[in-house]
């Protein structure tokens, strides 16, 4: 098959690194709860996620067709891009406003992110792909995508470090609410053990008085 000849490891590679972000998208819409915060800029950026798959399906197929159009080429390289780049800069601005606890990893997997990708479009644009170690690989975009990848198994990194942190404080959460009950309970006892100590006083001043 003639379009078999195109399809490679770099091609699925990177159609498959564009669909995991498009899921951590989704799933960082979910955890900020921005549906109830802000239901207009959450489906405007659905919107974009959408489009942006089409826009990958769409240039990949042309692409294993041998039938490259320019205007989905363009949209797919050069305006997603730009996008994709606004929208991890707004994600770790918003981040960095709510820097506290759980959120705290997430925001370092997000700025992780970031990073990665203006590292690798700066490698792209000026072309220094030869300053790559060796390991990276020797396909330029594949190697470029590889600060990406490394980007993606650090996020996941932070965001499980962020919830065995969370799950932690919570149960120490659970051990303060605990003692403050008993600590409670206890100036009750007190409480009632002095106030029945006063009424007995008070009662065996009245025998005396009579």
């Amino acid at each position: 098959l003639p379009w078999f000849e195109r399809i490679r490891g770099v091609e699925l590679q990177n159609t498959l690194a564009d669909i995991v972000f498009i899921i951590q998208g989704l799933f960082i819409l979910e955890i900020l709860h921005l549906k109830t915060k802000y239901p207009r800029i959450t489906r405007i950026i659905k919107w974009y996620f959408f489009i942006k798959l089409l826009l990958i399906l769409t240039d990949k197929a042309l692409n294993f067709a041998h039938n490259d159009i320019f205007i989905v080429g363009f949209l797919d390289f050069y305006v997603d891009k730009i996008l994709f780049f606004l929208l991890l800069v707004s994600w770790v601005i918003y981040l960095a406003t709510m820097r506290t606890g759980f959120y705290k990893f997430i925001f370092m997997g997000a700025l992780t992110i970031l990073i990665a990708f203006t590292l690798m479009f700066i490698f792209a644009y000026f072309g220094l792909g030869y300053l790559l170690p060796a390991w990276f690989g020797g396909d330029q975009r594949e190697s470029l995508y590889h600060f990406m990848h490394i980007a993606y198994v650090a996020d996941m990194g932070f965001y499980f470090t962020g919830l065995a942190y969370r799950d932690r404080q919570a149960q120490k959460d659970k051990v303060l609410l605990e003692n403050d009950l008993k600590l409670q309970q206890l100036e009750g006892e007190k409480t009632k053990a002095e106030f029945e100590q006063h009424a007995s006083h008070l009662e065996m001043q009245a025998l005396r008085a009579q």
